[in-house]
């Protein structure tokens, strides 16, 4: 098949769970199918060189880079004045969403060159399925060549997060409904202008199909990258928790904050191990965590392996849907993993089995003790990288995408606004 797909987040460098998922199935697909892959975003030729050198089959196309002026540097310098004056009179809560505005409200209208660009390139050729990643991109429904079957990748439903994020913040329980339902219907109504939907778990699925929406919906994880399986797995003495995962993302943020002001001073009365944060936070975002002893933040980490043998991953998060890349990567490293129940949805590992489950500071203390012991680890580990390895190999995970986008091709199911 010839198939595009269309992303905002450049799948490359891998430092961010979006663009692992991205690439694992690229790599696969590439072996049978003609791809090319077109980012929104423009890339400079680092990142496209580093990409095609790690999948030399993909053809790559990026968006020209947005010319700016010196005018609408100056608007947009005093628009943003404007907003922060404002947000000072908000409530701190009502800040903290407003902050995240592009978390709870991801669908915008598009310039006239972003516009121009993604046209150009879909109407270049003959598709025979022209894939969406994001629903932050789910706007293209109404741009792309209706002749073409396309098909939206969900990597995380963004009205069942903001409902978690907003339970957790304790805002008014009917704010927080009119607020969540809001965000639903805004998010739904661009499903069914495509003609197949893609979610990492069946969870999301399910959701959306209970909320009426015709488009077929197909439940197809993504991969884990083969070549983490070729590490040793080793267990030795604990020295160091991890967290993996980008501050921009607000649910990573949020996990980091909670851990900092509810895990760590009940941790810190029987463990001195120190949390390194990988991954990419901005001096902003760790400003707002703020200084605190023992938490480090690393920055991105090409090579997670230095971690095996002496971590434990810790996945406290509160808020999401799909599923955790960090997770999944973890178990095929071989680092055994704490996890909240919302962490490890839709993964289907099984606690004491997998991994851990922990939703309190409480529970997380006592999984921690547990792991202290290298044996119980090894076993820890050892059932999950046999798991993750039988459940979503790179080769499997893409198949089953793929035999959706053959259906779709062969059979053009109609969705219901087309």
């Amino acid at each position: 098949m010839r198939i595009l797909v269309i992303t905002s987040l450049f799948p490359f460098p891998l430092n961010e769970g979006g663009k692992t998922s991205q690439f694992v199935f690229l790599k696969e697909i590439v072996k049978d199918h003609d791809v090319t892959l077109f980012c929104t975003e423009h890339q400079n030729e680092h990142c496209i060189s580093g990409l095609n050198g790690l999948i030399p089959a993909l053809k790559v196309l990026t968006a020209k880079p947005a010319k700016s002026s010196k005018k609408i540097s100056l608007h947009n310098r005093l628009i943003a004045k404007i907003i922060w004056e404002l947000r000072k009179l908000l409530p701190k809560k009502e800040e903290a969403l407003y902050q995240h505005k592009s978390f709870i409200f991801p669908v915008s209208p598009r310039g006239m060159c972003d516009f121009s660009s993604v046209l150009e390139v879909a109407e270049s050729q003959h598709w025979d399925i022209i894939q969406v990643d994001f629903v932050d991109n789910a706007d293209l429904a109404f741009l792309l060549p209706r002749s073409v079957r396309k098909v939206l990748v969900i990597h995380d439903l963004r009205f069942a997060s903001v409902m978690q994020a907003m339970n957790n913040d304790r805002l008014d329980p009917a704010y927080t409904e009119y607020y969540a339902a809001t965000v639903k219907v805004a998010e739904l109504s661009y499903f069914s202008h495509f003609d197949g939907l893609v979610t990492f778990s069946i969870d999301d699925k399910e959701k959306i199909i209970s909320e009426g929406i015709h488009s077929p919906v197909m439940a197809a994880p993504f991969g884990v990258n083969d070549a983490l399986f070729e590490k040793e797995i080793d267990q030795k003495e604990l020295q160091q928790l991890i967290f993996i995962g980008s501050g921009i993302h607000h649910p990573n943020f949020d996990a980091v904050n909670w851990y900092v002001t509810e895990f760590r001073s009940q941790l810190s009365t029987e463990y001195s191990y120190p949390l390194h944060v990988i991954g990419n936070w901005t001096d902003g975002s760790i400003e707002k965590i703020g200084k605190t002893y023992n938490v480090f933040f690393d920055g991105f980490v090409e090579d997670l392996s230095i971690y095996v043998g002496s971590s434990v991953m810790i996945v406290p998060l509160r808020i999401g849907s799909g599923i955790r890349t960090k997770i999944l990567e973890a178990f095929a490293l071989g680092i055994p993993v704490i996890s909240t129940t919302i962490g490890s949805e839709g993964i289907g590992a099984q606690h004491n089995v997998e991994l851990l489950i922990a939703d309190t500071p409480e529970a997380f203390v006592m999984a921690l003790r547990r792991l202290v012991s290298p044996q119980f680890r090894m076993k820890l580990v050892q059932n999950a990288r046999k798991f993750v390895r039988a459940n979503f190999s790179q080769k499997q995970t893409a198949k089953k995408r793929i035999e959706f986008f053959e259906e779709l091709k062969d059979h053009y199911w109609i969705a219901t606004n087309s």
